[in-house]
């Protein structure tokens, strides 16, 4: 997570929620975990949407989004009363052949001049997501990653496993 993010979580809140919020047509190549955390002060769910890819998409923001609006959707049909939307954080974790050179945001998906963009941006949706593209990552930097060895060990699989050969 970006740090000025990590800054304003604090950790010691933080309570896995229990539940699934994906629908069963995104249940199997889609893996959610919802959290409530306080946030600047204030307790909010963030719904951690992570995508591992071995590819380049070049849909992806539009993808996420898709996938965005079915876990609003279903929030609203299993929480009746809630007047606002859990903060989804979409990740995409990326592990292939070569660097990510896709899109990271809604906007790159838009066909529109500069000008034109900074008129009409505010009127249409847009998010980016974070990357996590461990293609070319130092095996000296993964391991001082803030994580727990089984995940650093799933991570080198992950991104070494193209290179076995039979």
């Amino acid at each position: 997570l970006p740090k000025e993010l990590v800054e304003r979580m604090d950790f010691s809140t933080l309570q896995l929620q229990p539940g699934s919020y994906l629908d069963e047509e995104l249940k199997p190549s889609q893996s959610d975990l919802l959290f409530s955390i306080v946030l600047s002060g204030q307790r909010v769910l963030i719904y951690l949407l992570v995508e591992h890819q071995s590819s380049v998409d070049d849909l992806m923001p539009f993808r996420l989004l898709r996938y965005m609006v079915r876990i609003w959707e279903d929030h609203f049909n299993t929480h009746s009363n809630a007047k606002s939307l859990p903060v989804i954080l979409p990740i995409v974790f990326y592990h292939g052949d070569h660097d990510w050179n896709g899109p990271t945001s809604m906007q790159q998906l838009y066909n529109l001049d500069v000008s034109t963009w900074s008129r009409i941006a505010k009127y249409v949706p847009q998010f980016s997501f974070l990357l996590d593209d461990v293609t070319h990552l130092p095996n000296e930097w993964l391991q001082q990653r803030p994580m727990s060895a089984v995940s650093k060990l799933v991570v080198l699989v992950l991104r070494d496993a193209r290179f076995v050969q039979d």
